[in-house]
């Protein structure tokens, strides 16, 4: 029983939930769902939500959680579900089951719960079984929406998946969805503003950024968990996409040990910052971005707040990022690039130059040339 609101969060886990009792909503990614007896919900890792219970009548839950890597990496009939909810991208969220689906899902969830409280031979593989039955049961009764063509958001979610993989080959993902690597990084090139291996270097350092906020994990152990193949290599990375090393990010970075994670890993963060990427250079605003995403403004900034950054920061290092591109490869003056990447004053740009690179960009591109 959910006596009281649980406040936003999202998990690392995959999360199927079962409503047999009591009134309430599910707010998911800025969207409220009412909840009632025999609705079923199943969230991925990149999902953030909050419960909200009604105080006179109160939500009663069963709740399942499983690892995404049991999807992938259990056994075959878990690979196969795992397969199966993965590719069902549109799949609604929440979904009333019928009464058939409720009585199969009821039953199936007590076993679980039996089966879970007990020490009986064969458990790993009847539990694997039965959460494979839910997620079946769920899937039939949510009615996942067909694949309509290739969407770069597929490859983001590829990633999202498996950054963590160092040998994660773009060719190999391209050729997976019909593309060579060229023609798959011009297509995410003009939707997101970045290329497959910039989308994956991004996905890593920020995997990286929440360990070393959250643990007290070393540095190489945070590398190699994060998909880069070295420690160096994650420096490297840390230098081009933050402007300091691992280390500086950590000294610099609050703790904030025992907070629920929020929305740094999930997908509406990944889509958001793609937009960023890809709409820098206009006169992009907070307002525009919440109807763009769905989100009410508020919630949207208590997300990000929760990640520890703003909507702004976001945006300027965004724009600082791409400066320093047009600064490496190109000869434009200064006041030249200000403007092309969106800042509305020069004075702006080297504020913000120093503030995430730590010298101005004249200085910046003196060092490359030397």
């Amino acid at each position: 029983m959910l006596a009281g609101d649980f406040p936003l969060h999202r998990h690392s886990f995959v999360e199927l939930e079962y409503i047999f009792g009591g009134k309430g909503s599910n707010i998911i990614n800025g969207v409220e769902y009412p909840l009632s007896p025999g609705m079923a919900s199943l969230l991925l890792p990149w999902h953030a939500h909050e419960l909200k219970s009604d105080k006179e009548n109160p939500l009663q839950i069963y709740k399942c959680s499983f690892r995404t890597d049991f999807l992938t990496g259990g056994n075959e009939l878990m690979g196969h579900v795992g397969k199966m909810l993965l590719e069902f991208k549109d799949y609604q969220l929440v979904t009333m089951l019928d009464d058939a689906g409720r009585e199969s899902f009821e039953n199936v969830f007590r076993l679980a719960l039996k089966e879970k409280r007990q020490n009986a031979n064969y458990k790993d593989a009847f539990m694997s079984a039965l959460i494979s039955e839910l997620v079946i049961l769920f899937l039939r009764c949510s009615h996942p929406t067909e694949r309509k063509g290739f969407s770069v958001w597929d490859v983001a979610r590829r990633i999202q998946l498996e950054y963590a993989n160092p040998v994660l080959d773009g060719e190999e993902v391209a050729r997976d969805f019909g593309y060579s690597l060229a023609q798959l990084n011009r297509k995410l090139k003009s939707e997101t503003g970045l290329t497959f291996f910039e989308m994956l270097q991004e996905a890593r350092v920020r995997s990286a950024c929440y360990l070393l906020i959250y643990t007290d994990m070393d540095i190489e152990d945070i590398a190699k968990m994060t998909g880069h193949k070295s420690r160096s290599g994650m420096y490297r990375s840390f230098e081009r996409l933050k402007g300091m090393s691992p280390a500086t990010f950590r000294e610099r970075s609050e703790r904030k040990d025992g907070q629920s994670e929020t929305l740094l890993y999930s997908m509406t963060y990944t889509k958001l910052l793609y937009y960023l990427h890809k709409h820098f250079a206009e006169n992009v605003s907070l307002d525009q971005v919440a109807k763009e995403f769905h989100y009410n403004k508020s919630y949207l900034c208590q997300l990000l707040v929760k990640d520890n950054t703003t909507f702004h920061d976001m945006l300027n290092e965004i724009r600082i990022y791409n400066a320093c591109k047009l600064l490496d490869i190109t000869e434009k003056t200064i006041e030249v690039i200000s403007a092309e990447v969106g800042f509305g004053s020069v004075n702006a740009f080297y504020e913000n130059f120093r503030k995430y690179r730590g010298c101005p960009p004249g200085e910046y591109r003196a060092r490359k040339d030397t």
